[in-house]
């Protein structure tokens, strides 16, 4: 798999409200450009998809979720019926999935999990997990050229934004590894 056509387009919009997150971000993406780097909200309307940062079970209840989810009343629900029909309710760590948000602003959500539940995590593995994961949607999917990324793990998972970005940082390189040598 090469990186071609609109995939060179694509555009990862990270997206914290903590400036320490925007911070460790840049020292880990600036020399890269398909990364941009906001100290804002992911609820952004200058993007294709939103990512979520949940856990295994997709609740939507809390957080960043809990957000998506008042912006786009009715998603909560599409997303636990995805994560049943394909992961018989629990989708695992090192997944995702695009689903269409049924609106305009944004057409898609990528529902990644970072946990197997509301847990604080022991080590930055799930966030390194989820950034893998999403790459590899984000890259398949033709239509989304921009999405918005929170900075995962940082939450209730109770990670640092250094090691955080860190983790984000080194699933990139692996992405980068996995396709230029296939």
């Amino acid at each position: 798999m090469t990186v071609s056509g609109n995939n060179k387009h694509k555009k990862f919009v990270l997206c914290a409200p903590d400036p320490k997150m925007v911070t460790a971000w840049h020292k880990y993406f600036d020399s890269d450009d398909r990364f941009e780097i906001n100290q804002s909200t992911v609820l952004r309307s200058d993007v294709d998809a939103w990512s979520t940062a949940s856990d295994s079970h997709m609740g939507m209840g809390g957080g960043l979720d809990r957000a998506i989810a008042q912006r786009l009343p009715g998603i909560d629900q599409i997303a636990r019926k995805f994560i049943a029909e394909l992961y018989h309710g629990f989708m695992p760590v090192g997944q995702a999935a695009v689903i269409p948000s049924g609106y305009s602003l944004p057409s898609w959500v990528i529902l990644v999990p970072t946990m197997p539940y509301p847990m604080v995590l022991q080590s930055e593995e799930p966030i390194y997990l989820a950034t893998l994961a999403l790459l590899k949607v984000v890259y398949q999917h033709p239509r989304i050229l921009r999405v918005s990324v929170p900075a995962y793990g940082t939450g209730v998972g109770r990670i640092p934004p250094d090691k955080a970005a860190a983790a984000m940082h080194q699933a990139v390189v692996t992405y980068d590894q996995q396709v230029h040598r296939d």
